[in-house]
């Protein structure tokens, strides 16, 4: 067989598994984001968050998530006695892994943004607003991108496992 008659004969199976992993890459990345970003801006304001997401994120990076996903999806579910869709498993436990490696990006760029540039800013009589919109938000924006992109790649990668459950049942 060719790897076209292959592509043609198994075509249902492989598109099933790339509209899951479409599906989940797109609840994965929006939430980790959205949130992660959120709550990397608290941790960096106030220390209680910013405790909460650094040990989380320890914890979640310290696991793999072809673990963390089997754990939500066989011994969890029956030690509660319940049955949930793979795919829901699946969107909670990478989207939690996205939410706090994103939010401790976010929050250690913050934490170390340097101090002259919002000193100087207010120097030349820029409101708090302004700072953040022109000054900060960009400069964080172009330092934590490429470790964003490259968690995102990461993300997609990690989908591969859940496509594979969430199709197989």
């Amino acid at each position: 067989m060719s790897a076209l008659q292959i592509l043609i004969h198994y075509r249902v199976g492989l598109l099933n598994g790339l509209t899951v992993t479409v599906k989940l890459c797109l609840i994965v990345w929006i939430t980790g984001l959205i949130l992660g970003a959120a709550l990397g801006y608290a941790g960096a304001r106030w220390k209680v968050f910013g405790l909460f997401s650094r040990s989380t994120a320890m914890t979640l990076a310290g696991v793999p998530v072809l673990v963390t996903l089997f754990w939500l999806h066989y011994p969890v579910q029956q030690v509660l006695g319940v049955v949930i869709d793979p795919f829901v498993t699946a969107s909670v436990a990478l989207s939690l892994i996205n939410v706090f490696a994103v939010s401790e990006i976010v929050r250690e760029a913050l934490v170390e943004f340097p101090v002259q540039y919002v000193l100087a800013a207010r120097s030349c009589g820029m409101a708090p607003r302004d700072i953040a919109r022109q000054i900060q938000l960009p400069i964080v924006f172009r330092q934590t991108l490429p470790t964003v992109l490259l968690l995102q790649v990461n993300m997609l990668q990690a989908t591969l496992f859940a496509s594979l459950i969430s199709v197989n049942e």
